[in-house]
């Protein structure tokens, strides 16, 4: 892909504009067209939510364009989550305003946590890239069915998936420790002692569309679902997150949802994550709002 903004020299090294978003923890950041925001082996030291405009990350080695990411798109989750410094570069394509959070101190308070926060901010990352992916199936393709699942995680053990997980954190200077952000999201819930699983019989419904609420969101860790929007149907298997962002918005479920065949699967107990993050740190809050809203509008094409 060719890239769609090249950085221009004249542009300020600092943003046109900052501002407090206090009721996220964070600030509203306005940025030229062509500007970098961060390049690729800088600290990863914060998570932006696009709130204007759009942005391309890039691999300044080559000059190649490896995504553009539109109003609503989030980017740097590994900041919260793992640290470190950035695999690729992002610049804008064109005026730009994004929330931008630092996570230094969130990633403290999340490792800290004895409850479901950690688990739950990780489900949610990862119910996005299972919406971001479906959407772009969707945008690309007529066929009547799509499906998603994180590679390679498929009828791993609980203790195999450990041990992956152990050897992805030994290697050292490699991009994402050898696996995608949600091979590692994936893994991180796997080997998670906070959640406890629950099984799915083949043909057996998890949900209907009531329209109401669920009492627990779900993470499929093996076997396949069924989901039937009003628009279509779709495969889910491992790595789907079900339910999760619709619990966080209070926005009512839609899909009707039944396993394939014998489905296991993290239980997300709502109102216990509910109770939990009830006057959590601002910062995590603007997270879970903003990140829960981009997948909800992303599901209403669905």
């Amino acid at each position: 892909m060719a890239s769609m903004a090249s950085p221009d020299a004249s542009l300020p090294n600092r943003p046109l504009r900052r501002e407090p978003a206090p009721d996220s923890g964070g600030e509203f950041v306005e940025y030229a067209p062509g500007q970098v925001i961060f390049q690729k082996g800088d600290g990863a030291d914060r998570l932006l939510i696009i709130l204007e405009g759009s942005v391309e990350i890039f691999d300044p080695a080559e000059g190649a364009v490896i995504a553009v990411l539109g109003k609503g798109a989030s980017f740097g989750e590994q900041a919260i989550l793992e640290g470190g410094v950035r695999n690729e570069s992002a610049r804008t394509v064109d005026s730009t305003t994004c929330l931008e959070i630092g996570t230094d101190p969130l990633r403290a308070l999340l490792d800290a946590d004895t409850g479901l926060l950690k688990p739950v901010v990780e489900s949610l990352f990862l119910q996005l890239c299972m919406a971001n992916s479906l959407s772009r199936l969707i945008s690309s393709s007529a066929q009547a069915d799509c499906s998603f699942e994180v590679a390679g995680q498929r009828n791993l053990s609980t203790i195999q998936g450990e041990r992956k997980l152990g050897q992805a954190y030994a290697r050292v200077g490699t991009d994402h420790k050898g696996l995608t952000s949600e091979e590692m999201l994936l893994l991180k819930l796997q080997a998670s002692r906070r959640l406890n699983s629950g099984l799915f019989d083949a043909g057996q419904k998890l949900t209907d569309q009531s329209g109401g609420g669920l009492d627990s969101a779900f993470v499929i860790l093996e076997g396949e679902v069924q989901a039937v929007s009003k628009i279509q149907r779709y495969r889910l298997g491992t790595g789907s997150v079900l339910g999760l962002a619709e619990a966080l918005s209070n926005t009512p479920f839609v899909w009707t949802l039944s396993a394939r065949n014998n489905v296991t699967v993290l239980v997300l107990p709502i109102a216990r994550i509910l109770h939990g993050i009830a006057g959590i740190n601002p910062g995590i809050r603007g997270i879970l709002r903003y990140s829960s809203a981009r997948i909800i509008e992303l599901q209403r094409n669905f």
